[in-house]
């Protein structure tokens, strides 16, 4: 993943780089790591597109929150329905 990472960072202005790299190293540990390489893809087509500074932080900030959340909105959701399953069968 530091591939990818040094990637990113080396397609950015220099002085954009170091919150990048702080945001994505945080980024990077709050997701976990079979979505990585789908994140930082993400980021890499916003720079591809031209997109301003602030969407690519804001990209980097938000974005494992945000998955974070539905990750535990699916196994609730799972959780729920194995519990009305069990519940029929009793």
């Amino acid at each position: 993943m530091r591939n990818a990472l040094d990637n990113l960072l080396s397609q950015l202005p220099p002085e954009l780089r170091e919150a990048a790299r702080a945001l994505a190293e945080e980024g990077l540990s709050q997701l976990p790591q079979e979505l990585h390489a789908a994140w930082i893809d993400g980021a890499l087509q916003l720079v591809a597109r031209g997109l301003n500074a602030s969407v690519l932080l804001a990209y980097l900030r938000l974005t494992p929150a945000v998955i974070r959340l539905a990750v535990l909105w699916n196994r609730y959701l799972a959780a729920g329905s194995i519990a009305s399953r069990r519940a029929r069968w009793l």
